[in-house]
């Protein structure tokens, strides 16, 4: 009856020997393949900081941009009446 249990031990034993080494085998397989992951992980990591840095630098020109804009727009506007009042002024008849 001991040999049973001693049988027991060894193939509890060799089952363990076996998952561990599955394991090993595995984590050796899966390595090269986690590091491309994480340095591609790193690479996106840094566009998306480029790409926010750069979006803050754009926001900050807008104010300056808009209010160009809107004096570029007042200028053309009075610009588009004096016309019209130079037009209406030089009318034959008129």
């Amino acid at each position: 009856m001991e040999w049973v249990v001693i049988v027991l031990a060894v193939g509890c034993l060799l089952f363990a020997a076996h998952a561990v080494a599955e394991y090993l085998r595995r984590r050796r397989a899966l390595a090269p393949k986690i590091q491309r992951l994480e340095e591609t992980r790193e690479t996106l990591q840094a566009e998306v900081q480029a790409s926010k840095n750069e979006l803050d630098e754009r926001r900050g020109k807008l104010p300056p941009l808009k209010e160009e804009l809107h004096q570029l727009e007042n200028e053309s506007r009075e610009l588009q009446q004096q016309l019209q009042q130079e037009r209406a002024r030089q009318k034959p008849g008129g």
